[in-house]
């Protein structure tokens, strides 16, 4: 939401450098009047998480590219309750070090998916959501899983860097 309020602001803020100060009122209220006669607000209710996931990816017309491992963190982040702060630090360490070895949506996704099959056996990208939701059923478990992928994030991106710091003590 931060984002969008900073995206939101510096379009605004770029708006009145092109149309002027003296014009930015007129920009806003042509705005305000779109948001208010045009524009539609849609709520889609859906009977899983990893439907949500099917659905945007159904009705994106916007060309964005949908992060399945984005419905993951909302997941656990919902699940962690009190403890968001927590659990988004783990989640940022984890994504830190994926990250550090390729694209951030699809090595983050391939990880989740290389933890998935670790944990239960072999795990298609689909399933992920799945998975997670079965052993993510209370914050807890939700803290516990973050944990869990803090911890093997490390390991995974040292297997796919023969130059990661974790091989400095072996010869």
């Amino acid at each position: 939401i931060a984002n969008a309020a900073k995206e939101i602001a510096d379009y605004f803020n770029t708006l009145e450098q092109q149309v002027g100060a003296s014009n930015i009122k007129e920009e806003l209220i042509e705005w305000s009047d779109f948001l208010k006669e045009k524009a539609n607000i849609v709520k889609l209710c859906v009977s899983s998480t990893s439907n949500a996931f099917v659905l945007f990816e159904t009705l994106n017309d916007r060309g964005l590219k949908t992060s399945q491992a984005d419905l993951v963190k909302n997941y656990l982040f919902g699940k962690s309750d009190e403890r968001l702060s927590e659990a988004q630090r783990h989640w940022s360490s984890m994504r830190g070090a994926v990250e550090s070895i390729g694209d951030e949506n699809d090595i983050t996704m391939e990880f989740l998916r290389s933890v998935c099959c670790v944990m239960s056996g072999i795990t298609r990208e689909r399933d992920v959501m799945d998975r997670v939701e079965s052993y993510a059923n209370s914050k807890n478990e939700a803290i516990k899983i973050l944990v869990s992928f803090d911890e093997l994030s490390r390991d995974y991106a040292a297997i796919l860097n023969p130059d990661h710091p974790k091989w400095n003590d072996y010869d």
